[in-house]
């Protein structure tokens, strides 16, 4: 498959399953360096995010987005970040920052760029929205470069 059908695949929620076994790991490997920063102080400790700026704004921001994309470059050898943070729900959301959400951070050669989305439904709905939609706009940036 060529890459821009691979993520037109994905934009119809196609399902994709790595089973080699004995390069399963090295193909993931290629493909992403996973930060898994749910906690204010996993983004402080694993992407330096600085605590400063996530009291400022909170960590479901476009500041903090920044800060953890440009920090998932520096703190791997990828060449290109994404960085997710949102409100995924069923609780947690505010009148400004209601469940759905969510801030997208992608660095790259082309610099640091970010952008909010609000998806709709159940906790599921968003992070698979989210998923999808991050991955098709890191195909376009890509794409662009």
């Amino acid at each position: 498959m060529r890459p821009n059908a691979v993520f037109a695949a994905v934009d119809r929620q196609t399902k994709f399953n790595v089973g080699i076994y004995c390069v399963k790991a090295f193909i993931l490997q290629r493909v992403c360096a996973n930060f898994v920063t749910y906690s204010n102080a996993a983004k402080t400790q694993m992407l330096s995010v600085d605590a400063q700026l996530i009291a400022s704004h909170g960590a479901v921001s476009e500041p903090v987005a920044r800060a953890m994309a440009q920090g998932a470059l520096q703190h791997s050898a990828a060449q290109v970040a994404l960085a997710i943070t949102g409100v995924a729900g069923p609780g947690g959301g505010s009148a400004a920052k209601p469940v759905g959400t969510v801030w997208f951070a992608f660095a790259g050669p082309w610099g640091v760029c970010s952008e909010v989305q609000h998806f709709g439904g159940e906790r599921a709905a968003v992070r698979q929205a989210a998923a999808l939609h991050a991955l098709s706009r890191l195909a376009a940036h890509c794409a662009a470069e």
